[in-house]
């Protein structure tokens, strides 16, 4: 009787204590390093935990302490609040005043060139820009990139603005635009004829229609010269 056979005698008049299973084959090289190999962290991870979001970019230029970062950022909005106060006093203006198309002229605005009596600062340096243009005037800059791209993944909040060193002559200021009800007028999915009629006039290359209310839009931004954050503001001449 081989030794199979014995092992089922045996296991008939003491069931549950011997068991006849076949030895299996010694595992393999192969299989025994995957059964050492670490799982990866991703074995790990809940199925229903998010993936991690990017970190903010790194800053570039020299460390600002939290005294530094306040004065840039209240040097930088005495210049950038009012004129979003504008904008959005002219877009309201004319959208009240006409029809959508009429008020496509307003939003044409350049920040970066407009200019307030009283506030305007010549150290500060603003405008907007956007992953999806609509005025090629309004290309982002360099330094503006990478939190274009850090935004568009959806990960911040209307009130995440923030200072950023640059480098050792400029400080930087970034704030997320989101789409607002009147925005989608002329940015939304439902643009009338007329409205597009004029976009399609005065930008050809428009990439900036289909959004939905709340939507990420752009970002304003701000550079402030290192060597004024100690000076007092120059306002520019009202002639």
């Amino acid at each position: 009787m081989n030794k199979q056979a014995i092992c089922i005698s045996i296991a008939v008049m003491l069931p549950g204590v011997v068991s006849c299973k076949r030895e299996s084959a010694a595992p393999s090289s192969k299989q025994q390093a995957a059964s050492a190999a670490p799982a990866s962290p991703a074995s790990h991870r809940p199925a229903s935990q998010p993936a991690l979001k990017p970190a903010r970019p790194a800053e570039t230029g020299p460390q600002l302490d939290d005294n530094q970062r306040l004065a840039a950022r209240l040097r930088i909005l005495a210049t950038l609040n009012p004129l979003k106060k504008q904008l959005v006093g002219q877009l309201t203006s004319a959208l009240q005043a006409g029809t959508p198309a009429s008020a496509v002229a307003a939003c044409k605005l350049v920040v970066a060139k407009q200019r307030v009596k009283g506030v305007k600062d010549h150290a500060v340096k603003v405008g907007r820009t956007t992953d999806k243009l609509r005025n090629p005037l309004n290309r982002s800059p360099k330094w503006v990139e990478p939190y274009l791209a850090h935004f568009a993944v959806g990960v911040a909040r209307p009130l995440d603005n923030f200072i950023v060193s640059i480098d050792d002559k400029q400080i930087g200021y970034i704030e997320p635009i989101y789409v607002k009800p009147m925005c989608t007028v002329c940015h939304g999915s439902e643009v009338d004829e007329t409205t597009k009629a004029k976009l399609a006039e005065l930008y050809p290359q428009d990439n900036a229609q289909g959004y939905k209310d709340g939507a990420f839009r752009g970002v304003f931004w701000a550079t402030l010269e290192r060597s004024a954050l100690d000076a007092k503001p120059s306002a520019a001449s009202d002639n």
